[in-house]
């Protein structure tokens, strides 16, 4: 697997690895994240007014995760999710203690640029 980076412009960019899933795992994780996790809307705070995310959302973690006026309270990751993060771990030699799910349903639901400021999650 060749790991290629794709500079996203304004200095982002995301790190895609060709391949590390199968057409079939990929299905298969997503008809499971689809069945097994607890996506909700959520209310969050900009510029000091309350809006639903335009997205849904689900989590899992051993810390709590505070953003845009809510905190997500840590909770145990479903077997489906546990399972990829091990496989990312193996892959990247990195340890992660949280993930976070964005659900887009439609063509609307979007997420601004931004920048996360959590260096205790990772």
């Amino acid at each position: 697997m060749n790991q290629r980076a794709i500079d996203l412009g304004e200095g982002a960019f995301v790190d895609y690895l060709p391949g590390f899933l199968s057409n079939e795992e990929a299905s298969s994780i997503y008809e499971q994240l689809m069945e097994e996790e607890a996506f909700e809307g959520r209310a969050i705070s900009v510029f000091g007014r309350e809006v639903m995310q335009p997205r849904l959302i689900s989590w899992a973690g051993d810390l709590p995760y505070r953003y845009s006026g809510q905190t997500l309270e840590p909770r145990e990751p479903s077997a489906v999710l546990e399972t990829l993060q091990e496989k990312i771990e193996e892959i990247t030699g990195v340890s992660f203690n949280h993930v976070l799910l964005n659900y887009y349903r439609d063509g609307r639901d979007n997420m601004g640029m931004h920048a996360d400021n959590e260096p205790e999650l990772g």
